[in-house]
């Protein structure tokens, strides 16, 4: 990650490889299991976001993970509001700061935890949200 490292200074290598993993590794998943998704009637999309990534929480620095995330919650919008009359649902979670070799062990948030909120919302029923975001199972802000 580019911690602590301005817009104006991010390698631009490190730019297109964040984007690669955050916005395009998802983008491709989605145009790759929608279509079955479609045909089978029925489909759940979690995509694993930050709060790095939304607009309310938005400063400088990290400008590569903050801008691949944020590429990633416009993603989420745009699918979630193009298969709204599907039974397919679209979200984001922000898992918060999880203890990985990214987050590091100072990280509160096991990966277990973590991965127990992106679960929930990939069970979600026929009445349950797309196009929101969250964490700890409750709506934050874009």
């Amino acid at each position: 990650m580019d911690e602590g490292v301005s817009v104006f200074d991010v390698d631009e290598k490190i730019m297109q490889d964040t984007l690669a993993v955050n916005f395009y590794g998802a983008f491709r998943m989605c145009r790759a299991f929608v279509p079955i998704m479609r045909q089978n009637g029925y489909g759940r999309i979690v995509n694993v976001s930050s709060g790095y990534g939304a607009i309310s929480e938005m400063s400088g620095n990290v400008a590569a993970y903050r801008i691949s995330k944020i590429a990633l919650n416009a993603l989420t919008l745009i699918m979630a509001d193009e298969l709204k009359d599907e039974n397919i649902k679209i979200n984001a979670v922000c898992p918060g700061w999880v203890h990985t070799d990214m987050g590091g062990d100072m990280a509160p948030i096991s990966p277990g935890r973590a991965a127990k909120d992106i679960v929930h919302f990939a069970l979600i029923d026929a009445k349950g949200p797309t196009g929101s975001f969250f964490r700890n199972k409750r709506p934050i802000q874009w």
